[in-house]
């Protein structure tokens, strides 16, 4: 059985970007998730340090890269891009070793 893959990215926001209107922007990128090939789940948090992280659980690599891929040229996915500090970004996959609900 194929383990599922957690995939983490941890990012800051550019300098004068809201936590209201990045959420407000985040929106497309939660439809665009949700609709694609193994999705299975979504957390995005963020903290008083200025430090976000967004987890989203895939039902396989291949589902998780692909999705990266075709990110870029979701709709109305431009502002929400743009509000992230790409200098900050760090991506990573895992496979899920323990799950509990």
């Amino acid at each position: 059985m194929q383990k599922h893959v957690i995939e983490t990215v941890l990012f800051k926001l550019k300098d004068g970007i809201s936590t209201e209107a990045f959420l407000e922007a985040a929106k497309p990128s939660t439809t665009y998730v949700e609709g694609c090939k193994g999705f299975v789940a979504r957390r995005l948090s963020g903290g008083a340090a200025g430090q976000w992280v967004e987890t989203i659980e895939w039902e396989s690599l291949e589902d998780a890269q692909a999705a990266s891929a075709g990110l870029p040229q979701a709709e109305g996915i431009g502002a929400f891009l743009a509000a992230v500090d790409e200098t900050s970004l760090a991506m990573h996959h895992t496979e899920v070793q323990i799950s509990l609900r």
